[in-house]
Order: structure tokens, then sequence, then C-alpha cells
């Protein structure tokens, strides 16, 4: 973390606004050329026990204005509830957002629920901290300015002192004026901390050559009977889908995020959503989990109709939880606590996979960067029986797993990994199908820190020759554990 005293001038926002609008587009689009939702108010400060009405409309691309009806829903962290009309009810004192949806269209918009009667410190001036610009996708060896302003519950926008941390993936690096310079594929999180108040935003960076093609993903949701809920949507590679709108018993997952980093699919591909096989729906209209578990949630991924699971990208995707802090407290569990697994039918909790787990603890949301799609769940860590050392919520930048090559290869292809730390430690490097059957064992020792390079020559353990197709290869060193793909062209 850095310090930086960064001055923003209240008139010079718009210019700044239009300069990254122009040079770097928000996953790859111009809002001000595409068909978006605006909501109004932007932000909003209101008492528990109050109420404040929202409202929507849609900007098409010549600028007009379209009403229709919209969906509307409030991330799951308890703080709020909003009306079919958009008219929100404070609950119990706590921040977060309100979304509005039509279609494939959503936006949503920052409320802080402030409690007079408790003292509650958030009754400053200071509604929330924005940074300039937002979710952006940038090219290796690309950079970015980023800036901070204060934006008070007026919505005017002042100049402020920032922080500045680089999380979750380590794709480039971050200096103390905000300056962002990209260095690896993926999605990486900007965090911004000022006046007590701190912000977050992604950084996708992408190779030259990803964005040419995008891969598109139909996403629908279902009940646990999988009965198909509301219509379908459609979105893209390097672009964030937002899970928003979903009535009981799916509103648990309100407030949920997609992204899909340019590489990350070769195919296009269908994904039903649902809750996790963890979760039980009572008939008093709520949602429980077993164990330790705060939020679940399910993929089904489809090519050409067949499911395909567990479903493995090429390039681990991006998915945010939210969580209730209530629940976390009847469970007697801190942010400290919390992890991401996969979870099956049996009740077995497994991190292998998951890697760059990040915790919003302002919005009550996980981030995690995620190899494959089947179940997952928000769970305390001791579930997992990984001895997950304290404080690692990002894995370090010493430890990496390179794309193997020549991809697609034949006969033989090169995987490189680096090690990291300062002992000797276990190492395994293991060769899938896409079902995931092992194929091969390529390395099973322990190793000092450093680089190594293996080859594989298409074979499995028995020595015989393996057909075309769609491999994945997994490294597990120390408490680490990175996967990817490969494709053989026999």
């Amino acid at each position: 973390m850095m310090k930086n005293k960064l001055f923003v001038r209240t008139s010079s926002l718009l210019f700044l606004v239009l300069l990254f609008t122009g040079i770097h587009q928000v996953f790859g689009q111009n809002p001000r050329r595409t068909r978006r939702i605006v909501i109004e108010p932007r932000s909003a400060r209101v008492q528990v026990n109050d109420q404040i009405q929202f409202t929507a409309s849609i900007i098409e691309r010549n600028g007009s204005e379209t009403d229709t009806v919209f969906n509307w829903s409030v991330d799951a962290t308890g703080f709020g509830t909003i009306a079919e009309d958009g008219v929100f009810t404070a609950v119990e004192r706590g921040r977060g957002y309100v979304y509005a949806s039509a279609g494939d269209l959503s936006a949503r918009a920052h409320v802080a629920v402030i409690d007079t009667a408790r003292g509650d410190p958030r009754k400053c001036e200071w509604s929330y901290l924005e940074i300039i610009p937002a979710d952006t996708m940038v090219i290796i060896g690309e950079t970015v300015q980023f800036s901070v302003v204060l934006v008070d519950s007026n919505g005017a926008a002042h100049e402020t002192t920032a922080e500045w941390e680089l999380r979750g993936k380590q794709v480039g690096t971050l200096t103390e004026t905000g300056m962002f310079t990209a260095e690896e594929k993926g999605v990486g999180l900007i965090r911004a901390f000022s006046n007590k108040l701190n912000a977050t935003t992604r950084i996708l960076v992408a190779a030259a050559g990803d964005t040419a093609q995008r891969d598109t993903v139909r996403i629908r949701y279902r009940d646990q009977q999988g009965i198909m809920l509301g219509d379908s949507c459609r979105v893209q590679e390097s672009t964030v889908f937002v899970i928003n709108g979903l009535s009981f018993p799916l509103n648990v997952l309100n407030g949920g995020e997609l992204v899909f980093p340019p590489g990350s699919l070769t195919e296009g591909i269908e994904i039903d959503i649902s809750l996790a096989g963890a979760a039980t729906v009572g008939d008093d209209s709520t949602v429980s989990f077993a164990d330790q578990i705060l939020n679940g949630i399910s993929f089904n991924v489809y090519v050409n109709d067949s499911l395909i699971s567990p479903y493995y990208f090429s390039e681990p995707v991006q998915l945010i939880l939210p969580y209730k802090e209530v629940l976390m407290d009847s469970l007697g569990l801190n942010e400290q606590d919390l992890w991401i697994f996969f979870y099956n039918s049996a009740g077995e909790y497994n991190g292998d996979g998951i890697t760059n787990i990040v915790i919003d603890t302002v919005m009550n949301k996980i981030y995690a960067d995620i190899i494959h799609f089947t179940d997952l769940v928000i769970a305390s860590s001791e579930c997992g029986c990984t001895d997950i050392p304290e404080g690692m919520t990002d894995v370090p930048r010493e430890y990496k797993l390179y794309p193997n090559y020549p991809n697609p290869f034949n006969p033989e292809t090169s995987i490189i990994f680096t090690l990291g730390g300062k002992v000797q430690q276990p190492v395994n490097l293991t060769v899938y199908n896409i079902l995931g059957q092992k194929i091969r064992t390529l390395v099973n020792d322990s190793r000092s820190p450093g680089q190594y390079s293996v080859t594989w020559e298409g074979r499995d353990d028995s020595g015989k020759l393996v057909p075309s197709g769609v491999y994945i290869y997994q490294l597990k060193a120390g408490k680490m554990t990175f996967c990817s793909r490969m494709i053989l062209l026999n």
C-alpha cells in the first residue's frame, strides 16, 4: 500500500471521464455510444426505517429516453429491501447497491443506510469514493492513470488524497500516483483509500490478439426443480455479468458478478445458474445452507446442448459472490475466516483451482478466480481442511504456471512453472482429460524455489499415446494450485 497526494479538481472531472472513455473503454465498450440504463438518484443516504424512491430509464444510442418496466433488486447484505416499483426501504445500517435490470441491460446505484440514534459515523457529508476510470480493459504493455474523487450526498465531486493498492491477481504494477502498467493477463483489483472510505475497480489485462474474436455465453436461471426463471441473456468475453433482479429463492445471489476475460473461452457455451446443492429452501420463504456455509451457487455448463461437468476454462474467470454479515455473525465467523470452495453432493469441500481470493469487507463480497464451473460455496476456511495461511488472500507473484508452448501441439509441448518461497516444497504436476480423469503424472517430488520446464509428449502413465483433444494440466506447489488448458492435435 502506498500513499499518494493526488488532487482532482471538480471542474476537471468531466475531462477525465471523457479522456478515459475515449482511450480505455469500460471492458471494450463506450457507455456513451451504447444503450444503457440510468438510475436516479445515483447515490443515496437513508436513515434506518426510512424509504426512498428510485427511478430508472433506458438511454438509447441517440440520447433519447425510453420508459419500460424494470426488475429491481438489492445486494444480499441485509441493509434494505426494494419493491417492484423501485421504493427502497432501509432495514439496518450498512451499505450496498440497488440494481435495475431490463433484458440484458443493468445498472446500479449506491445506498448508505445510517442510524443516527446509534451515533452512526456515516452521518458525515461524504457518501462514497469513486475511482476513475471504472472497470477497464487494457492490453499488456499499456498504462492507465487512475484518479479518485470523494462524492458527497449531493452528488458533487471533491478533491482528495488517496492511498493505492493492487489486490487479487498481480497483473501489473501500481505506482504511488495511481499509474498502472499492465504486465500479465488476468483480472486484478485496484483499491483506493481516502477519508476512512475505500473503493474498488477492476482492471482486465488482455494480450494483443485476445480481443479479435469473442465467444458468447448464454446465461439462464433455474430453480431447484430445474424450472427456468425469467428470460435468458447473452454476454461476451471481456464483459461483466451482474446477477440481479432475482426473486426468492435465488435472491440470495443478487449482487454477484461474473467476468469472462478474453481468452477464457474457446467456444460458445450456455450456463444454467441455480442455488448450490448445499442450499435448503424452507416453507417460510427462507434459504439456509449446510454446515458453516454463507452462500452457494451452482453452474451447469452446456456445449452444443451437452452438459460438461466440470467445465474447465482456458483462463480462469472471476466470480464475485455476496454474503450476509448477519449470517456470518450468527455462525461466529469473521472476514478472516471466510474462503470459497468447490462443493459436491457428498458434502466435500475442495479449493483446488480457486486462486486470488479477495474479501471486500465494505460491500460484503468475495472475489475469486475460478478454473472450472460446478458448485461453489462461501464457507469457513476450516471446512476445506487446507491449512490456509493467515492473511494469504492473494497468490504470491513468485509462484506461476505459464501457458504451455506450443499450443495446440503435436507431438510434444513444454510446461514451465516457477516456485516461490525459501525452502523445498512438495510439487505435483498432473495432466487430466476434460472429464477430470488423470492421464499422466509429470512431476511428483520436492523441489527448491526456481523455474522448471517439463515436457509432455502426449502419452499416459502407461506410455500409450492419447487421442486428440483438450487436456488440463494442474500444478500443486506447496499450498498453491494452478490449472490451465492445452490442446493435442494428432
